[in-house]
């Protein structure tokens, strides 16, 4: 009798855990959040990212977990550059980039985004851009999208386009969802 019944209660327990949602990694997917480790002997770049254009780590432009922070400079690349991130992705995994930021006070002109660009190899499948309204006092931003179907990776992204002041981004997190 004792054993039937732990095995009714093994099943119930079971189909429980089945239907409940499944954690891909709550933890940040990201390697040097925070920007703090530099690329070998240039301290301009951050290990594990990668920056083009007006992109460079800066030690004036950490927020509050470090000194060191990644800068969107409006005096290179005529205000237009990038970082970047490669993540290996899930099927059916919902993930979500946030990162803080700031700008330069004064009146801007240009875009600042974020954004994850879906890949398959080094076959670009789509893109999810949201541009975002940076003040002087810090903010975090975030964006939400589901996997493509086809994406075996997702280059997590923040830029600027043409910008007239300098924006800074720091704290940034990467986490997914099994849905």
């Amino acid at each position: 009798m004792v054993d039937r019944i732990s095995l009714i209660v093994l099943v119930l327990v079971a189909a429980i855990v089945i239907t409940l949602p499944v954690t891909a990694g709550a933890a940040n997917l990201l390697a040097n959040s925070n920007f703090e480790v530099k690329d070998g002997d240039n301290e301009q770049n951050a290990a594990d990212w990668v920056e083009s254009g007006a992109a460079g780590r800066e030690e004036w432009s950490g927020r509050q977990s470090g000194v060191h922070g990644m800068a969107l400079r409006c005096w290179e690349g005529a205000g237009t550059g990038e970082t970047y991130q490669e993540v290996k992705t899930k099927v059916g995994t919902e993930y979500t980039f946030k990162i803080w930021a700031c700008r330069d006070a004064g009146s801007v002109s240009g875009d600042f985004y974020i954004k994850l660009a879906w890949y398959s190899g080094e076959k670009l499948l789509s893109e999810d851009i949201q541009k975002i309204t940076l003040t002087d006092a810090w903010a975090q931003y975030t964006i939400t999208a589901k996997a493509h179907p086809k994406a075996d990776k997702v280059r997590v992204a923040f830029g600027s386009t043409s910008v007239t002041l300098t924006g800074k981004f720091a704290e940034a997190e990467f986490t997914g969802i099994m849905r």
